[in-house]
C-alpha cells in the first residue's frame, strides 16, 4: 500500500479553482501511463483491466489526475482501481476540497 501516493492524492491545494476543466490525456499518453504503472493500482497494487464507466467500459483501473482540474501530461496521471479511486474521492469530498465522484 503505497500511503504516501495516497497523501499526495488528497492534498490538492487550498483555493484550487475547481471552474477550471481538467484536460483529458490523448490516446498516446494514456498508453504510456497504462505501460509505466504496468496495469497496477498504485496505490494497493491490484492488477486488472482499465475500464470507463461513463462509456458502459468494465474494468477495475483508471486512470486519475493528480491534481483534479490539471494538465492530461503523463506527471498528472497514475492508474488507481476503482477501490481506491472511490476512497480518494471520499476523502477530498469529506476534507470539502472537491466532490465525490464515485466509479462504478
Amino acid at each position: 500500500m503505497d500511503f504516501e501516493l495516497l497523501k499526495e492524492l488528497i492534498s490538492i491545494p487550498d483555493g484550487l479553482d475547481r471552474s477550471i476543466k481538467k484536460v483529458k490525456p490523448t490516446r498516446e499518453v494514456r498508453a504510456l501511463v497504462k505501460i509505466r504503472d504496468n496495469s497496477t493500482c498504485q496505490i494497493c497494487g491490484l492488477k486488472h483491466s482499465y475500464g470507463n464507466p461513463g462509456f458502459g467500459q468494465p474494468g477495475h483501473l483508471a486512470i486519475h489526475h493528480k491534481t483534479p482540474n490539471g494538465s492530461g501530461e503523463l506527471d498528472n496521471l497514475v492508474t488507481i482501481c476503482k477501490f481506491c479511486h472511490n476512497a480518494v474521492h471520499a476523502l477530498l469530498y469529506s476534507s470539502g476540497k472537491w466532490r465525490y465522484v464515485p466509479m462504478r
